[in-house]
């Protein structure tokens, strides 16, 4: 072989080697757009798995997790095969590896090391299914964080695979490990919403039950504080009649918290049901709510062409509610007026409540709508 020769071989050479990489890099662009379709983790892993099979890259994929205990969980098995997929998954089932077997996924996650391996070329046996044995394989680590979270084993039955197959198969597992991290973030935040709610909806069982037992005895000390208030055998003297008052106020405060307790776990029971709602029915209904309270105080409330707006009757009214509770609980020595306004703007509604009352520090405006709030000079109301 001259020169020319050796020439001509290296170019063909060096043309396939660049056509691989090209083919390559398209296949791992198309199997990472894959990927990038599912962020539900099994999902992912099942996905993960059938791309491995695209263009022949492998026959038989398996994606291997190390469980607490010492075991080796296989979260996706594929293999060309449907059927030998179906008896594989079996298998796995009735035998599962692990993490201290000697080669295979489990070294891979103990060493964090890729490895390969395959047999004569033409090297055939039988496993057990009635399918030829593997011709090579090889296992890469999957990692998180910097910590390797799982194996990506690929097996052929039909070729052996190369160097260059080790670096694309890492490259895979690579870009697999990105969103992994990002479908496992998923499910974290997934179960602490879950556990937010779980914890949520038992804070609020108990609150409403805690309310209820609270409310009876005080309903009776309260009642038992004004018999003897009322009492004119007992013939009172001022500082005890001025005692007793202090009581009953102080009781009456802590009913009335008790009530908003009792409005607000309420609330959260229920389920939201958005819906076209007449601002103006709220504002009535409210007010209607409270009609012992107005017509004591002779409260004027003023609202004329109240649009309709997207929420929930009930929540709305209960909002509602507080605020004119609010203005008769901290009005002034002038006849309380409420004036209620809304405009209607391309993104919703801006409702308005302004009353005459005592009125409140512009730099309290954020804890206004806080859980039972007290505001600087209202902590008798």
């Amino acid at each position: 072989m001259d020169g020319s020769d050796d020439m001509l071989c290296s170019w063909a050479l060096d043309i396939t080697e660049k056509k691989r990489a090209e083919m390559t890099s398209q296949y791992l662009l198309e199997a990472n757009k894959i990927m990038a379709s599912s962020i539900e983790l099994q999902s992912l892993l099942e996905k993960i798995a059938a791309v491995t099979l695209v263009n022949g890259f492998c026959d038989f994929c398996t994606i291997h997790f190390p469980e607490e205990g010492g075991g080796l969980l296989c979260r996706a098995v594929i293999h060309k095969d449907p059927e030998l997929t179906r008896q594989v998954k079996r298998i796995i089932t009735q035998y599962p590896g692990y993490l201290s077997d000697a080669m295979g996924a489990a070294r891979v996650i103990r060493t964090g090391k890729s490895e390969m391996s395959h047999a004569g070329a033409n090297h055939y046996t039988f496993n057990p299914m009635g399918a030829p044995a593997l011709k090579s394989y090889m296992s890469v680590p999957l990692f998180l964080k910097g910590d390797v979270i799982g194996a990506l084993t690929l097996t052929s039955m039909s070729r052996l695979f190369d160097p260059a197959d080790l670096k694309t198969a890492e490259a895979l597992a690579l870009r697999a490990s990105q969103h992994i991290e990002n479908a496992k973030l998923l499910e974290e935040h997934k179960a602490m919403a879950l556990n937010l709610e779980r914890s949520n909806r038992d804070l609020t069982y108990f609150a409403s039950i805690a309310a209820h037992d609270l409310k009876s005895p005080l309903a009776t000390s309260q009642s038992y504080l004004y018999a003897l208030l009322d009492e004119p055998d007992l013939s009172l003297s001022d500082t005890q009649k001025f005692c007793l008052k202090k009581a009953i106020d102080a009781n009456q405060k802590m009913l009335s918290q008790i009530d908003r307790l009792l409005t607000f776990s309420f609330s959260q029971c229920q389920d939201t049901e958005m819906q076209q709602v007449s601002l103006e029915t709220v504002v009535r209904s409210a007010r209607d709510n409270l009609k012992t309270e107005i017509e004591d105080c002779g409260a004027e409330f003023v609202f004329e062409s109240l649009p309709m707006v997207r929420g929930d009757l009930t929540l709305l009214i209960i909002l509602f509610q507080n605020l004119f509770s609010n203005s008769i609980r901290y009005r002034g020595t002038d006849s309380l007026k409420v004036d209620i306004r809304a405009t209607t703007t391309g993104n919703g509604c801006t409702v308005s409540v302004q009353d005459n009352g005592r009125g409140f520090d512009s730099q309290c405006t954020d804890k206004i709508f806080r859980l039972f709030e007290q505001l600087p000079g209202h902590e008798n109301g």
